[in-house]
């Protein structure tokens, strides 16, 4: 049986990993650390599939001469599976005294079946005595919360075309076989970072020649060979050779139509097309007729290719769809807020979509008291982050009392001078004569006018004045009624 050659091939030492040089360093220093009996964090190993993250976990243990205990998350779905298969090596040296490398490779696989694994993993992960490397795709994935809390993050980057391009080159020598530098940079350039896979394509061309495998085709040869032809089954079979699936396909479309289409009449017709694979999509989920996912994906490729009147002659750039762009962009923070729901949710008995609801009031008593937050709700440091708009660094600061909490600051209202209130105070007494003046004024006026006796209307002067000046004195005695009510009448 034919050995597969990205098994065959791999790094036997930390510096034979191909690419991400910075992070193999990086990974080196963390084993010398425990090699020298210093205790670290366990290292978190996170990117894109086929960068080569358990292949450097892997080498570092071969490096450091450390035995590997190797288990794939998705079989510690259980705690009772974490503490049979590397509970005691997490804890115990080889017979011999040396270290243990725990390897667990794609922890986000770990989803809706978890029965008690992550938080196992993540218990282990606390009381480890020997190193642990754990891998995965997904840092933000919903299940990581607890795990990135807990462990110490790396990236590993897609690897480059020139560095792909160099180990197929040593492989295919290794193995004895020829090959143009032509096919390997289509090789390395199709791969997209992806060295396992392209290594895989490798072995693919040279062993069962270069229809072994049936390389589909990249997304933007897809858009030209759909958007630029007026032939049917040219528009039809790029569709089906695509390297993405139908809905994303679907989005790249809608995203380029009007890149490519100048005629308002083009676009239409093509919009039109894919709404009627939209209406099959809706009828296959809704009735399950998988029977009509022909007719979805001819009109939103050869549909798409026949509405446009003639072809158009010149370079378009196809764009990433903004929708997913953007999507992606807030993934980590809608990931965040997500988890930051479920434990609100479990504190007060509700669901993820209520919980929402009570955001703005758990951010304000964070802002008030961090400590206490963090008790009743069991929040991380970078959830705390998040809910009161800072950095990790200030959260753990507040947390150890480094930096006092912030408390909002009452508005004080400010003061008016004695000479204000002075000069407050003669203004209302000229305002107060005036009014009388005008008003004695008035009342002579209207005495003349109607014949009263000028003796008696001096008396009702004087009595109105009398009763004017009593109630002055009557308020100046009454003290003014205060409201103190406080909040704690209102709850």
């Amino acid at each position: 049986m034919c050995m597969i050659w990205a098994e065959k091939h791999s790094p036997k030492d930390i510096d034979e990993v191909a690419g991400n040089q910075d992070a193999r360093e990086e990974i080196k220093r963390w084993a010398l650390d425990w090699q020298r009996g210093k205790v670290g964090e366990p290292l978190l190993i996170y990117g894109p599939a086929g960068n080569g993250k358990t292949s450097a976990a892997k080498a570092i243990a071969r490096t450091m001469q450390w035995e590997i205990v190797e288990m794939n998350a998705g079989d510690l779905r259980d705690k009772e599976s974490v503490e049979r298969i590397v509970g005691s090596a997490s804890t115990s040296n080889t017979l011999s005294g040396g270290r243990k490398l725990i390897l667990i490779d794609e922890v986000d696989s770990i989803g809706r079946n978890d029965r008690g694994g992550s938080p196992a993993i993540v218990d282990l992960m606390k009381n480890a005595k020997q190193p642990v490397i754990l891998t995965c795709n997904e840092l933000y994935a919903k299940n990581m919360a607890s795990i990135r809390g807990e462990s110490r993050k790396l990236e590993f980057k897609k690897v480059n075309v020139s560095t792909i391009r160099n180990v197929l080159k040593k492989i295919a020598e290794k193995e004895n076989r020829e090959i143009d530098e032509q096919n390997l940079e289509a090789i390395a350039k199709n791969s997209s970072g992806d060295l396992r896979s392209a290594i895989n394509d490798l072995q693919a061309n040279l062993v069962g020649g270069e229809d072994a495998r049936n390389r589909k085709r990249n997304i933007f040869e897809t858009m030209g060979a759909i958007l630029k032809t007026m032939d049917y089954k040219k528009a039809r079979s790029a569709g089906m050779e695509a390297d993405v699936d139908r809905d994303m396909l679907k989005a790249w479309t809608e995203e380029n139509i009007p890149l490519e289409y100048e005629d308002w009449g083009d676009n239409a017709k093509a919009f039109e097309a894919m709404s009627r694979a939209d209406v099959f999509d809706g009828r296959i989920l809704r009735r399950q007729q998988w029977g009509l996912l022909r007719y979805s994906g001819d009109l939103s490729s050869a549909g798409v290719a026949l509405a446009k009147k003639e072809t158009y002659h010149k370079f378009t750039k196809y764009s990433y769809p903004s929708k997913i762009r953007t999507l992606g962009a807030n993934k980590g923070e809608r990931a965040k807020r997500k988890e930051i729901c479920k434990k609100i949710g479990r504190v007060c008995s509700c669901s993820i979509k209520e919980a929402q609801k009570y955001l703005p009031l758990v951010a304000l008593m964070g802002e008030q008291n961090l400590i206490g937050l963090k008790n009743l709700f069991g929040f991380e440091e970078e959830e705390l982050a998040f809910l009161i708009k800072a950095t990790e660094a200030k959260v753990q600061k507040i947390l150890k009392g480094e930096v006092k909490e912030e408390k909002p600051k009452k508005e004080k209202k400010a003061k008016k001078s004695e000479r204000e209130k002075g000069e407050g105070k003669e203004e209302d007494k000229k305002k107060e004569a005036e009014e009388k003046e005008n008003a004695d004024s008035e009342i002579e006026k209207v005495t003349k006018e109607i014949g009263v006796p000028e003796k008696e209307a001096k008396e009702t002067k004087n009595k109105r004045g009398t009763a004017e000046q009593k109630g002055k004195e009557k308020e100046a005695k009454e003290p003014v009624k205060k409201n103190n009510a406080t909040l704690d009448q209102f709850f």
